[in-house]
């Protein structure tokens, strides 16, 4: 199986999300995949309900 980011480009973005996340109130989550067949907004806003981005702690999303 390959893997799009190396162990250590995963771990830079989790990183980078942590210190993010340290200075909002917002959640920060990042979804990669290889290709969509769907408008890139219609697949954001897709994924960003499969992930329950609505449902967050502080009710954020949008």
């Amino acid at each position: 199986m390959k893997f799009f980011l190396t162990k250590e480009e995963e771990h830079a973005i989790v990183e980078a999300i942590c210190v993010a996340e340290k200075e909002t109130s917002g959640e920060i989550r990042v979804h990669i995949e290889k290709t969509t067949s769907k408008a890139h907004f219609d697949r954001a806003l897709e994924v960003f309900h499969e992930l329950k981005m609505h449902e967050t702690q502080l009710k954020m999303g949008f």
